[in-house]
């Protein structure tokens, strides 16, 4: 992150019963948001703080209130739906993730479940 460019800070409340499946175990879906956007996010209570230029802001805030949806719907969330989450935000801002994540049926397997990972996947 550039530190001579004009930064936004925005906080999201977070109901108490999802907090800890949005941020993951010490804080590792956070840290793939970071990876994946050009932002800083942090967890404090149950509000989530996201800093960065306004555009990664904004996917980052878009991404977070849509996992909360997602959690809210009974649905785990792992790091790596948060990197595929990212990704596709990335390319498609307006992606609903709670159709992409809910309708994808499983692909069986006999070692682990093989989920799509990209509309080419589909």
């Amino acid at each position: 992150m550039k530190q001579d460019s004009q930064t936004t800070l925005r906080k999201i409340a977070v109901p108490n019963q999802h907090f800890e499946p949005l941020v993951g175990r010490l804080d590792e879906n956070l840290k793939a948001i970071e990876k994946v956007l050009p932002v800083r996010v942090s967890g404090r209570g149950n509000e989530i703080f996201i800093e960065g230029e306004e555009e990664g802001v904004q996917q980052a805030e878009n991404l977070l209130n849509q996992f909360i949806d997602l959690i809210q719907s009974g649905y785990t969330l792992a790091v790596a739906d948060v990197k595929t989450a990212g990704e596709l935000i990335k390319q498609d801002p307006s992606l609903d993730l709670k159709k992409f994540f809910l309708t994808n049926k499983v692909i069986p397997s006999s070692k682990k479940n093989v989920y799509p990972r990209s509309f080419n996947q589909k």
